[in-house]
C-alpha cells in the first residue's frame, strides 16, 4: 500500500480486520450448527430404528391394515430411506458386514454395535445408525440410514446467508472506515494546509494547539517548536549578516579613506608613519571582528543543531561589557552583582552565544537609545530563576507601541531618527523563548526603560 493515502489505509485495514472476524465468527456458526444438525439427524435415525423395529416385530402380531395405518401416521418416510434387521448370531453378522461392505461403510461399524449397542456413521450423503434390539429374549441388529435434505438444504441456506452478510458487512465497514477515517485525519489536514501557507517571509505564524491535548495537540505543537527554531535561525542569519555588514563597514571605511589621503600626494615620512598606524589599527579592529563573527557562526552550531553549554552568566556579562567598551568607548554601561552573590546559582545550560546575542542588543539599544547616559546592567537572584535588569535612562517608548516591540523590523516612532534594524528585540524574544525564558520590560516615556530577562536555573531548552 506505498501509494495509498492514510484514510484508504485505514478504512482498508479496518475492513480486512473486520471481514477476519466476521469469516471467523461465521464459520464457527456454520460449524456449530452442522454439527447440531447431524447430531440431531442421528438422533431421529436412533429413534426411527427402535420405532421401526418395534413395529416390524409387531407387524406379525397385528392386523396387517392395522399395521399399515399406524406405520403411516407415525413413520413418515425419511428422503431415501432403508431399514435392516439381522439375527445377532454369527449368521446374521455375516450378512452385516457383506451389507456395510456394499454401502462402503467401515467394519469398525459392527464393532461399535456389538460393543456399544450403538453405531453411527456419515458418508457424503447418507447418515446410518445401528442399535441393538432384544425381542422376546432374542437379540437382533436394526440398522437404518436416510439422507437428511432438509439439513443440508438448511445448510446451504445458511452458508449464502452467513456469505452475503459477510459481503454485506464489508462493503458497509469500508464505507464507515472512509468517513471515520476522513473525520480523524481532518484536522491532520487542515494542519498540512496551514503549514504550506507559512513560508521563509511570514515564519512568525503559528498553528492553533487545541484542548484539550491530544496526540494531535502535540504534533502542532512540535511543529511551532520547529518554527520558533527556523524563526530564530533567520533572525540570527539576519542579524548576522547586518552586524556584519555594519561592524565590517567601519574599519574598511576608514582603511580606505585613510590610504586614499595619504596617497593623494607626497608626504614626509611622519605623516606616512601615521597613516600606517591608522591602517594598521583599523586594520587589526577589522581582524578582530572578523574573528569574532566567524567564531559566533562556529560555534553557534554543530552537527545536531545549537550547541548547549553550561556557563556562568556573570562572566557573560564582563565579556558582553568589554565588547561593548571596544565598539562604543563612550559608553556608561555599569555592571552590578551585588544581588546575585551565590556562585552555583550563576550557571546557566544553553546556548553561550544566543543568549550572549540577546543580552547585547538589548544593552546596546540601552546604550544608543539614551545618547550615552548610565545604564545598569545587573543580576538578580530570583528563587526559581535568575534575572537579567538592564535599566536605562532613555528616550523610552511610548505606552501606546509597547506591544508592537517584539515584531520583526519595527522600531519606535521617538527613534526613527536613529540608526537600526528593528531586528534585535524580536531576535532576543526568540532566544528567550527557545531557552524557556521570558521577558519583562517597563518603559516611560522621555524617562527610561526597564528590560529583565528571566532564565530558568538547571534546565537547558530542546534545540533538537
Amino acid at each position: 500500500m506505498g501509494g495509498i493515502k492514510i484514510k484508504y489505509k485505514i478504512a482498508i485495514i479496518y475492513t480486512v480486520l473486520t471481514a477476519a472476524v466476521l469469516c471467523i465468527v461465521s464459520t464457527f456458526i456454520y460449524i456449530v450448527t452442522s454439527i447440531h444438525r447431524k447430531n440431531e439427524f442421528f438422533g431421529r435415525l436412533h429413534s426411527r430404528a427402535s420405532i421401526a423395529a418395534e413395529f416390524r416385530f409387531l407387524q406379525s402380531e397385528v392386523d396387517a391394515r392395522l399395521f399399515e395405518e399406524i406405520s403411516r401416521k407415525h413413520l413418515q418416510a425419511l428422503p431415501e430411506e432403508r431399514e435392516w434387521v439381522f439375527d445377532a448370531d454369527e449368521a446374521g453378522r455375516e450378512k452385516l458386514l457383506v451389507l456395510l461392505d456394499s454401502l462402503e461403510i467401515p467394519a469398525s461399524f459392527l464393532n461399535s454395535l456389538l460393543e456399544n449397542s450403538y453405531a453411527e456413521h456419515e458418508s457424503n450423503r447418507t447418515q446410518t445408525v445401528g442399535i441393538r434390539y432384544d425381542h422376546r429374549g432374542k437379540e437382533h441388529l436394526v440398522m437404518v440410514s436416510a439422507f437428511d435434505e432438509a439439513g443440508k438444504g438448511l445448510m446451504t441456506y445458511l452458508f449464502r446467508v452467513l456469505f452475503t452478510g459477510v459481503l454485506v458487512s464489508v462493503a458497509v465497514v469500508y464505507l464507515l472506515g472512509l468517513i471515520y477515517a476522513g473525520s480523524i485525519l481532518k484536522p491532520i489536514a487542515q494542519i498540512i494546509q496551514k503549514v504550506n501557507r507559512i513560508t521563509a517571509s511570514n515564519l512568525h505564524l503559528r498553528l492553533e494547539v487545541h484542548e484539550p491535548p491530544d496526540e494531535l495537540a502535540d504534533l502542532a505543537l512540535t511543529f511551532n517548536r520547529m518554527l520558533d527554531r527556523l524563526e530564530t535561525s533567520f533572525d540570527i542569519q539576519h542579524n548576522f549578516i547586518s552586524n556584519a555588514s555594519h561592524e565590517l563597514n567601519n574599519p574598511l571605511t576608514a582603511i580606505v579613506g585613510e590610504s586614499e589621503v595619504a596617497l593623494s600626494k607626497n608626504r614626509d615620512a611622519e605623516e606616512y608613519r601615521q597613516s600606517l598606524e591608522v591602517i594598521s589599527r583599523e586594520a587589526s579592529r577589522l581582524e578582530r571582528i572578523t574573528l569574532n563573527l566567524l567564531k559566533l557562526a562556529q560555534t553557534s552550531y554543530n552537527d545536531q543543531g545549537l550547541v548547549v553549554e553550561r556557563f556562568r552568566l556573570d562572566e557573560l556579562l564582563l565579556e558582553i561589557k568589554k565588547d561593548i567598551n571596544e565598539n562604543n568607548p563612550g559608553n556608561k554601561v555599569q555592571l552590578d552583582f551585588s544581588n546575585a552573590r551565590e556562585e552555583e546559582r550563576l550557571y546557566l545550560a544553553g546556548s553561550r552565544s544566543l543568549i550572549k546575542i540577546a543580552l547585547t542588543n538589548i544593552a546596546e539599544n540601552a546604550s544608543k537609545f539614551s545618547a550615552n547616559n548610565d545604564v545598569e546592567l545587573g543580576l538578580y537572584d530570583k528563587g526559581p530563576e535568575i534575572m537579567v535588569r538592564i535599566w536605562d535612562r532613555g528616550v523610552g517608548i511610548p505606552e501606546n507601541e509597547l506591544k508592537y516591540i517584539y515584531d520583526p523590523f519595527f522600531r519606535a516612532s521617538n527613534v526613527r531618527n536613529i540608526k537600526g534594524f528593528g531586528i534585535g528585540l524580536p531576535l532576543a524574544y526568540k532566544i528567550m523563548s527557545l531557552h524557556g525564558g521570558r521577558i519583562r520590560v517597563e518603559s516611560v516615556e522621555n524617562e527610561g526603560t526597564v528590560f529583565e530577562l528571566y532564565f530558568p536555573l538547571g534546565a537547558a531548552a530542546d534545540f533538537r
